[in-house]
């Protein structure tokens, strides 16, 4: 039978958003820029860590890109972020 959970999530939430663009990683992690909040488009980048929980903030992108409306991560240029386990894992 299956059962329900509620985790705890370690970082800063995402705000709430669609048309954003999302991609699987490696090491159970998945990539999260930009969207539309219903007001603003946004051009912000996350990593959610599925395996630890934690989701790593990688900041916004001040040039505006269309590529957080249309959904495809594998354009964005993101900036490289510290990651316990790996020292370094640069951005898709």
């Amino acid at each position: 039978m299956m059962e329900f959970s509620c985790p705890t999530i370690t970082g800063t939430l995402p705000s709430p958003r669609s048309w954003h663009a999302s991609t699987v990683l490696p090491r159970q992690r998945i990539f999260v820029h930009g969207g539309y909040d219903g007001n603003q488009i946004l051009t912000d980048s996350f990593v959610f860590d599925i395996g630890e929980f934690i989701l790593y903030v990688l900041g916004k992108h001040e040039q505006f890109s269309m590529n957080s409306l249309y959904g495809n991560a594998c354009t964005v240029k993101a900036p490289i972020i510290r990651h316990p386990q790996d020292q370094k894992m640069a951005g898709v």
